[in-house]
């Protein structure tokens, strides 16, 4: 697929990990501002900045059982989990794309803001991913839990 039919920008820089080459678009339904009860980036978030979370998932093969990979926002010193998503969500979710389709993602965990994501979480949290953030140094073990827990990082 050339560039031009992506539903949304690839982002110029690929990463080159283990033998595999990542690329990343970034899907429009996920960028749209004012109110939406759908998983939204954070506004203020850069595509840089959002290619960062994607790359931190890639580099510590941040992945559960199925290949998709899961990523988060430090911050400065890499000590605080940041809120990425508009709906105060800490984990991002990277699907496995098909065949040779580039990369893309969308906030997803904690989602508890609304009663229907209670309801209608299919998959709980990301808890391979977790585990492997924790093992990584990317979070602290007391925040795996909390995040397992569905709560905060804090």
């Amino acid at each position: 697929m050339p560039n031009g039919q992506y539903p949304g920008p690839l982002h110029p820089r690929r990463i080159e990990q283990d033998g595999r080459e990542y690329r990343y678009f970034f899907y429009e339904n996920v960028h749209r501002t004012g109110d939406s009860e759908d998983a939204q980036w954070l506004p203020e978030m850069t595509h840089d900045e959002e290619f960062a979370v994607f790359e931190l998932s890639v580099s510590h093969d941040l992945s559960n059982k199925k290949g998709d990979l899961y990523g988060l926002r430090l911050g400065p010193g890499g000590r605080r989990i940041l809120i990425l998503g508009t709906r105060e969500e800490q984990i991002a979710e990277f699907p496995l794309p098909q065949g040779d389709h580039p990369w893309h993602g969308y906030p997803v965990w904690p989602v508890t803001r609304l009663e229907r994501d209670k309801k209608e979480r299919k998959d709980g949290a990301p808890h391979e991913a977790l585990r492997k953030m924790s093992f990584a140094g990317l979070i602290t073990e007391n925040q795996r839990k909390r995040l397992a827990r569905g709560k905060h990082a804090g």
